[in-house]
């Protein structure tokens, strides 16, 4: 145990008392420097470049170098015992919370036999190994890998080694989580579905890789940033579907805000590392930051690995990597031209530490001297101050646990659109549940943005638990001040405006008031104000609640006692208050294409209403029948004038003036 076995039981103490829960490592493999003997039977070998054997040694992890761990023969039920048996010991010696698991999109790592190899006979013609070594697979080629990753079982069946771990551990431990680490890369797509149908939360690394390319760069295995061309938002939504289209419903995920060898997010994204921390606090997963990145470091100290092994003086050829190899060791494997190499032409590669990145710097000083650079690069006159972003972290992090939607919402894609369309720099999202609703915008640009929310994806949610004209509060969740009640079909339908500073978020809280007669009485005059304000600007006022209930009494075809009620209410509540005329309210509300067959059917219903109002209504309930008269008059068809450079008799150059003076002949005959 680094730091020793007191030490670490004190940091258990002091976590406890914090109300902190501690997870520890745990790796599928041992260390190739002196294993323990319980392990020595468990040791896979394989044959070395000069056909020596040799202990079959481990991958890439977070802090232990290629050649410092050895891989166990899980061919063997004993080694899988082992692994349980240990990790349950550290559990009950140390009360430790959970369990992380090291490169688990691999686990448990079966490697391809060396069948020629272990069907070898010696110099005197008997077989070189027994049947139970050929049966446990002693000898091993380090290439693609076998058993269960490579089965089709893949498809039907949870991971055996997680199943295993996850009954015997929860059997004594109920409360112990496990997480494990769930790589990328080619063959490797789509395991955390595996992970979490197997008892495991998945800890993933592909939202950095989405966030930067937003920024035109894209993250390497190898810990590398190169430039590319830069995405749209749209990545975004393509990540979040790509990560839960293969896990199951209800399963929880932790995303990382970055790797153990990727660059921190404020050397990472600069400015944008403000709406990156916004993206990975507001959508569903599980954040998970890195030490000190709260606090706007940007590089991290080297680690050298406390197992290191002396390097041996032995020169071999490098076999090729499998894709399973590059994957564990979280590098993608480009091929090296022999004359990059210059004067170590010839010679053994250096193996480097797996915490090895462009973001990592040796010094204390050198850390102290480099950050301040970027923190003077970013800004801080202009805001982007990384002595302070600790204070966007915890109110995003405060948020999150004060909302419980943030938590447990579901996420509904919606659409920041502007003058040209969908807007590409700004993520809009929604995040839905019965008792409340957050909707979300991001800006991922330099500079200000004005746009508004087209929120038709999330009215189908809305209608399936609430009627259209429940008031429901619009409030801004990051600002505490903005407030205003809507309709629900109303807010739903309406665009809501808004103008979002360089890399700044909005997040509007939409909350159901049932059974709230002050809600009502307020929502009824905003929503007046707001329709007012529509007809004086010429704007379409479809979408205000008066309005809706007006079409929403022509398209379901009410009668004429419905009719006229909408028409009153509109007539008492607003417009004479407001002293305009119901025409202007007609006009308004009609002069949208997508309500053109309910502004002819208005007519019709106000014909009809005129010539039978006195058998259908009461004689003290007339007061918006002058209003529906003047709409009809003025709805009229007058005279029709044809502007044309041609006409007829006069004119006859090209059919256009025959045309005209067809049409204008014909019209007149009718």
């Amino acid at each position: 145990m680094l730091g020793g076995s007191q030490g670490y039981s004190t940091l258990m103490q002091e976590a406890s008392k914090a109300k902190l829960k501690i997870l520890i490592d745990c790796m599928s493999r041992v260390s190739s420097s002196r294993p323990h003997r319980k392990y020595r039977k468990n040791l896979l070998q394989t044959m070395d470049s000069e056909g020596k054997r040799t202990l079959c040694y481990g991958t890439d992890g977070r802090s232990v170098n290629y050649e410092d761990s050895a891989i166990l023969n899980y061919r063997k039920l004993s080694s899988w015992n082992l692994l349980v048996q240990d990790t349950a010991k550290v559990v009950q010696k140390y009360g430790v919370n959970g369990i992380h698991l090291d490169n688990a999109q691999t686990w448990p790592v079966i490697l391809e036999l060396d069948e020629e190899e272990l069907y070898r006979k010696d110099s005197d013609g008997v077989q070189a190994y027994s049947d139970k070594e050929i049966l446990d697979g002693v000898m091993v080629r380090q290439c693609e890998g076998q058993g269960y990753w490579d089965s089709d079982s893949l498809a039907k069946y949870p991971n055996p080694i997680f199943v295993k771990m996850c009954r015997e551990l929860w059997a004594r431990f109920p409360d112990l989580l496990l997480i494990g680490e769930c790589l990328g890369g080619s063959s490797l797509e789509n395991r955390q579905g595996i992970l979490a149908r197997s008892g495991v939360i998945p800890r993933l690394f592909k939202l950095p890789v989405a966030l930067a390319s937003i920024f035109g760069k894209k993250l390497m295995k190898d810990g590398q940033v190169i430039g590319c061309k830069p995405e749209t938002v749209r990545v975004l939504k393509t990540w979040y579907e790509n990560n839960r289209r293969f896990t199951p419903e209800g399963s929880y995920l932790v995303q990382s805000s970055s790797s153990h060898i990727w660059p921190y997010p404020a050397l990472l994204y600069g400015r944008g590392a403000w709406s990156a921390v916004d993206v990975l606090f507001f959508m569903p997963d599980i954040p998970m930051t890195f030490m000190d990145e709260i606090y706007g470091s940007a590089y991290r100290r080297n680690i050298t690995s406390v197992y290191q092994a002396k390097p041996l003086p032995k020169q071999y050829m490098k076999r090729p990597k499998s894709q399973l190899h590059i994957a564990m060791e979280g590098q993608d494997e480009e091929p090296t031209k022999a004359e990059d190499l210059g004067e170590d032409r010839g010679k053994k590669l250096p193996r480097v530490s797996s915490l090895t990145s462009l973001s990592v710097v040796s010094t204390p000083g050198e850390v102290k001297k480099k950050e301040e650079e970027i923190a003077q690069q970013l800004g801080p006159q202009f805001g982007f101050d990384l002595k302070k972003i600790y204070l966007h972290y915890e109110h995003r992090r405060k948020l999150r646990n004060t909302k419980p939607v943030l938590r447990y919402g579901e996420l509904v894609v919606l659409e920041a659109k502007h003058s040209e369309g969908t807007h590409p720099h700004v993520f809009a999202f929604a995040r839905f549940s019965t008792s409340e609703t957050a909707v979300i915008a991001i800006n991922f640009t330099d500079r200000n943005v004005s746009f508004y929310i087209d929120m038709k994806n999330l009215l189908p949610l809305m209608q399936k638990h609430y009627p259209p004209s429940i008031v429901v509060l619009f409030s801004d969740w990051i600002i505490d001040e903005k407030k205003d009640y809507y309709f629900l079909h109303e807010l739903t339908n309406s665009k809501i405006s808004m103008t979002l500073k360089p890399f700044a978020s909005s997040c509007m809280g939409i909350m159901i008031c049932k059974n709230d007669p002050y809600a009502l009485a307020i929502a009824l005059e905003e929503s007046a104000i707001r329709l007012n304000t529509k007809i004086i600007k010429g704007e379409d006022c479809s979408s205000s609640q008066l309005c809706l209930q007006l079409i929403h009494v022509l398209s379901s075809n009410g009668s004429l006692n419905d009719f006229y009620m909408a028409t009153t209410a509109i007539n008492k509540l607003y417009a004479i208050p407001n002293k305009l005329s119901m025409n202007s309210i007609y006009m308004s509300t009609f002069q949208s294409s997508e309500n053109s067959a309910e502004g002819g059917m208005f007519l019709e219903y106000s014909k009809r209403l005129l010539q039978h109002k006195a058998s259908l209504l009461s004689l003290d309930n007339y007061t918006a029948l002058p209003a529906l008269q003047e709409i009809l008059n003025s709805s009229k068809l007058g005279p029709i004038v044809f502007v044309t450079p041609e006409v007829g008799r006069w004119s006859t150059v090209g059919g256009l003036g025959v045309m005209v003076d067809e049409l204008s002949q014909g019209s007149l005959s009718r």
